[in-house]
C-alpha cells in the first residue's frame, strides 16, 4: 500500500468534495477518479480522487495510444493493492524516475505503454473493473479519458479508443482534441468539480513563458521584471532579446515587454497580471524607463509606459499597467501610469 502523506491538496483546492457516486452518471464512485494534468516536461500523468472516499485501484489499468502505437495495456495487476485516499493524487512517471511516495513508475506497472510521452497527438484512458472483470469495451469500466493533438488535428491512430471514451459519456466528440503545440509544456484539467463529461474546453494548455524569470513561476509580475533589469545590467547574454546580437540596447527592453504582455497561457486562458487602472510607476519601473530614456535618445522614442503603475495588497501583491507608444521624439515626461482483450 502506498504512503501518499505528501502532495496533500490544499483546502483551497478542495474547500469541499464535489465529486460523489450520485453525480456520476453510470452510479460508481470510480469515476470520481480523473486525469487532472500530464506533464510533457516530467513525463508525469497525475490522477486524482476527487471524491471524499478512498478509492481501491487493483485491477485498473492504463490504456495509451500515439500516432505510431495503438491499445498498449498495463498489466491486469499492476496496481493491485493501490489505494488513493480522498482528495489526493498518484503520479504515473513516464520516465521511470519516480522517487518519492505517491509517484510509480510506468514500468512497475508491466505490460505496455505509448511512449515517447509528447504533446504529440495521443489518447490516454484508465479503465477499472466494475463489475468484477474489465472489458476494454464496456461504458462502465471506462473511468477517464482526454486526448490532445498539435493544433487539434484529427488523428486516426491516437483516436483507437475515442469513440468507446465518447460511448462512456467522458469525451463529447471522439473528433475533437485538445490543441496542443511542440512546446507545450503541461495539460491541466480546469475543472475538479468531478464533472465526467470533458472537452477540449475543460482544459488549461501552458506553454513556455520566456519572460517568467522569477517565483512564482507561472505568474508574471513586478519580481520578473527586476530579474529581466539585473540580467540587463550584467549583459547578460540572456537579457539580449533582438538584433543587433551582442549590443544590448533598446529593442532588448522592447522584445522583453512583448514577451511579458504575451503571458503565460495558452488553450483556456487563466487570468493574466494586468489593471487598467493607473497608479504612480514603482521606482524600479521610472528606472527602466528613464535609463531607456537617456541611453537612446537618437530612436525617437518615448517610453510613455513603460508606464508601469503598481498597486500593492495587503500582501504586498502587484498588478503591473503598460503601454508603449513610438511617437516623434519629446522631452522625457511621467506619464500617468500489446494486448487486445
Amino acid at each position: 500500500m502506498l504512503n501518499l502523506s505528501s502532495r496533500v491538496l490544499s483546502a483551497c483546492a478542495l474547500a469541499a468534495f464535489a465529486c460523489s457516486p450520485a453525480a456520476a452518471g453510470v452510479g460508481v464512485l470510480e469515476r470520481c477518479v480523473q486525469i487532472t494534468s500530464v506533464d510533457f516536461t516530467t513525463g508525469v500523468i497525475e490522477l486524482r480522487n476527487l471524491a471524499g472516499t478512498d478509492v481501491d485501484l487493483s485491477g485498473w489499468r492504463w490504456c495509451s495510444h500515439d500516432e505510431d502505437q495503438v491499445r498498449r495495456y498495463t498489466a491486469p495487476g499492476g496496481l493491485n493493492g493501490v489505494t488513493i485516499p480522498a482528495g489526493q493524487s498518484l503520479f504515473f512517471h513516464t520516465l521511470n524516475d519516480a522517487a518519492l511516495p505517491g509517484e510509480i513508475n510506468i514500468s512497475g506497472l508491466n505490460g505496455s505503454f505509448a511512449l515517447p510521452f509528447d504533446s504529440g497527438a495521443y489518447g490516454l484512458g484508465i479503465f477499472a473493473p466494475i463489475n468484477g472483470g474489465l472489458s476494454f469495451g464496456s461504458p462502465e469500466d471506462y473511468i477517464d479519458h482526454l486526448q490532445w493533438s498539435i493544433d487539434g488535428i484529427d488523428n486516426t491512430s491516437a483516436d483507437d479508443r475515442s469513440d468507446e471514451a465518447e460511448n462512456a459519456g467522458l469525451w463529447t466528440d471522439q473528433g475533437l482534441w485538445i490543441s496542443t503545440t511542440a512546446e507545450t509544456e503541461r495539460i491541466e484539467l480546469a475543472d475538479l468539480a468531478g464533472t465526467e463529461l470533458h472537452s477540449p474546453a475543460a482544459y488549461t494548455v501552458v506553454e513556455p513563458c520566456p519572460a517568467d524569470l522569477a517565483a512564482p513561476i507561472g505568474s508574471l509580475d513586478f519580481f520578473d521584471v527586476l530579474a529581466y533589469l539585473a540580467q540587463f545590467d550584467a549583459q547578460d547574454p540572456a537579457a539580449d532579446l533582438a538584433a543587433p546580437v551582442g549590443s544590448f540596447d533598446f529593442f532588448d527592453v522592447l522584445e522583453y515587454l512583448a514577451q511579458f504582455d504575451a503571458g503565460c497561457w495558452a488553450g483556456p486562458r487563466a487570468a493574466r497580471p494586468g489593471a487598467s487602472s493607473r497608479h504612480k510607476p514603482h521606482p524600479a519601473a521610472r528606472d527602466l524607463r528613464t535609463r531607456a530614456q537617456n541611453a537612446w535618445p537618437h530612436r525617437g522614442l518615448r517610453v510613455n509606459s513603460m508606464a508601469w503603475g503598481w498597486s500593492f495588497g495587503r500582501r504586498r501583491s502587484c498588478r503591473l499597467a503598460r503601454s508603449m507608444i513610438p511617437i516623434n521624439r519629446t522631452a522625457p515626461e511621467r506619464g500617468p501610469t500489446d494486448e487486445d482483450p
